[in-house]
């Protein structure tokens, strides 16, 4: 049995789709596939972005918490619904920690948490402390 013949993947896959997605330095002199370049920073992603529109085509809704919320305006962009969600209706969808998700073909956004970075902060007591405090634990 010799070693010198590489299976990979590909290799179960029809010629045809194998030669569209094998690079052509791989097919023709055998070589091993290149890694792949970095993925860019998010800055240059996000410009890479089309911009919002002044106005949106069809009516939007948004799904949050088990809600079912309508946009009250087409004109409203998407960090103006955030802001409108935060002050009508949930608290927690600060602009720091909530990422917007936009469907345009059926108009749904999808306001998603991101978690902290820091953990809770938990003052514990060894002592009685001296001053009554009205909810404290004792270990």
């Amino acid at each position: 049995m010799t070693m010198n013949a590489q299976t990979t993947i590909f290799d179960a896959l029809p010629e045809e789709e194998r030669n569209q997605l094998i690079p052509v330095d791989m097919t023709k002199t055998g070589t091993s596939i290149k890694p792949a370049q970095k993925a860019k920073s998010g800055a240059s992603v996000k410009s890479a972005e089309e911009p919002e529109p002044d106005e949106y085509e069809i009516d939007r809704v948004v799904y949050y918490a088990g809600h079912r919320k309508v946009v009250p305006s087409r004109t409203m962009k998407l960090e103006e619904v955030r802001a409108w969600l935060e002050s009508e209706h949930f608290p927690e969808l600060t602009k720091e920690r909530t990422d917007m998700v936009y469907d345009k073909t059926t108009g749904h956004i999808v306001p998603v948490l991101k978690g902290h970075k820091k953990g809770a902060v938990m003052t514990v007591y060894t002592e009685h402390p001296a001053d009554p405090i009205p909810n404290y634990y004792f270990l």
